[in-house]
């Protein structure tokens, strides 16, 4: 199977486990920075470059494997976030990969999607009433 292949594979394998967890949405809906930044993700601040590493048996081990598969454009991530996120965008970019809430290829859990649809919705609030 081609790396690229297999990377896909392996992703869709972490999509249909996805599992609601309130301890996750809870720490980004009081986290604005973590919030920012997974509403700022996309596809175009991931790049594929594969690897030789074999897939790993481990779950744990197949989430890391998966990110060493990528590129993040962090260049990019800088210009699309607010001066106080730069400070803080490594640890929050590796809090968000180990909280599974987003995906090397781009995209996030299905679950964050509601949460920043939400978090949006307030912010766009507070700036109309002046809050």
């Amino acid at each position: 199977m081609e790396p690229k292949e297999q990377f896909d594979k392996v992703l869709e394998l972490f999509r249909l486990a996805e599992k609601y967890n309130r301890k996750v949405v809870t720490a980004i809906e009081r986290d604005e920075a973590l919030c920012q930044l997974v509403e700022t993700w996309s596809p175009n601040l991931v790049r594929f470059i594969g690897t030789d590493q074999e897939e790993p048996e481990d779950e744990s081990e197949k989430w890391e494997w998966l990110w060493s598969q990528v590129k993040i454009d962090e260049d990019g991530l800088h210009d699309m976030v607010s001066a106080p996120l730069i400070m803080n965008l490594l640890p929050k970019i590796k809090q968000a990969i180990a909280l599974r809430v987003i995906y090397p290829d781009g995209s996030i859990n299905k679950d964050m999607e509601a949460v920043i649809r939400f978090w949006l919705t307030q912010m766009l609030r507070k700036k109309k009433t002046g809050s």
